[in-house]
């Protein structure tokens, strides 16, 4: 029974085990930590202001490593009834499991922001 499944191609595999969304959730991983090394590095440079830019673009790379369910569903979901439906669904669902989410990407937005806004002060 399984195996018909799997050849006729109605498999039903959760969003997050996609290659899309592992592929996105990887490359946003990996840029928030490059994100961040350069963030402390600048810090021991005694640049605050790209400190604060980098270390900020981090934290929303952070966020964005966890939307890789979302990617999916819009890479893999044709029509648009369905891809809006499950956008929803996984956005309610994100709301539940990982409240504290959408603070942290705003928090990193503002820092990001009060960077760039110090480095234009500087002289």
């Amino acid at each position: 029974m399984q195996n018909e499944n799997a050849r006729s191609g109605t498999t039903k595999f959760p969003l997050a085990d996609t290659r899309a969304s592992v592929v996105w959730s990887t490359i946003m991983f990996i840029f928030s930590a490059g994100a961040i090394a350069y963030a402390l590095i600048e810090f021991t440079r005694g640049n605050i202001g790209e400190c604060m830019n980098t270390g900020g673009l981090g934290i929303v790379f952070i966020g964005l490593s966890f939307r890789g369910p979302e990617v999916a569903a819009m890479a893999y979901f044709q029509e648009p009834e369905r891809r809006n439906e499950a956008l929803i669904k996984l956005r309610l669902l994100e709301k539940q499991v990982r409240p504290w989410l959408s603070p942290l990407v705003r928090f990193g937005w503002i820092v990001m922001i009060a960077g760039i806004a110090m480095q234009l002060m500087a002289p």
